[in-house]
């Protein structure tokens, strides 16, 4: 990541949060087909391991979500959608969630909405816990499902690194999140020095 800020990738809610790397305009589109194809495990390329439907309610579905960080704007958003949602469109049993910057939030949403590819869930990069007031340069829950945005990303490691949020706000955004009935992704995972240090462990439990 650009902060160079390793982590291990775990998040409560996902069973694996992927961040889709954007290089060159004319790779993109092949590169996130590439990683969901790679992440929904070798049984669902075989017709005879994934069940066409989730008959079994216990099993566990595997939720892929594309965090672009500060990338691409309103226009762009929407047309990399367009192209990249007929491509996830027959792949079964994985659930797809993209996460552009706010100001393309309600475009993507609607761009999703009006050529049919509902499967495919908007998620916000961050929230405010408050669901109103003097709080400069944030976004609330409410301003978010007004939008149709039905995840947020929680607890990033670029938001705890460079915007210093503590464990303390993240657990006061996800029980925002979960009370007003948006999925949180909350992201945890122990920094390289902790790694190295031997406090993985630790540094999971207290998150």
């Amino acid at each position: 990541p650009a902060s160079g800020y390793r982590r291990a990738a775990r998040c409560r809610r996902t069973t694996l949060l992927t961040e889709l790397i954007h290089a060159e305009e004319s790779r993109e589109t092949a590169a996130a087909h590439k990683v969901l194809s790679s992440t929904t495990c070798n049984e669902l390329s075989s017709p005879q391991a994934a069940p066409a439907h989730r008959e079994d309610e216990d099993m566990r579905i595997p939720l892929v979500a594309a965090n672009w960080k500060m990338h691409k704007n309103v226009q762009e958003t929407v047309a990399y959608a367009r192209n990249f949602a007929p491509l996830v469109a027959t792949i079964p049993n994985v659930d797809i969630v993209v996460a552009p910057p706010f100001l393309a939030l309600p475009a993507l949403v609607d761009a999703l909405e009006s050529e049919g590819h509902s499967r495919i869930k908007v998620a916000a990069q961050n929230i405010h816990a408050e669901p109103n007031g003097a709080f400069t340069g944030e976004v609330s829950l409410g301003m978010l499902q007004a939008s149709g945005v039905t995840f947020v990303i929680v607890g990033h490691s670029e938001r705890r690194q460079l915007f210093h949020e503590t464990d303390v706000t993240v657990n006061e955004k996800t029980r925002a999140a979960v009370e007003a009935g948006v999925t949180p992704i909350v992201c945890v995972g122990e920094t390289l020095e902790e790694r190295e240090s031997d406090m993985t462990s630790e540094v999971l439990y207290r998150q």
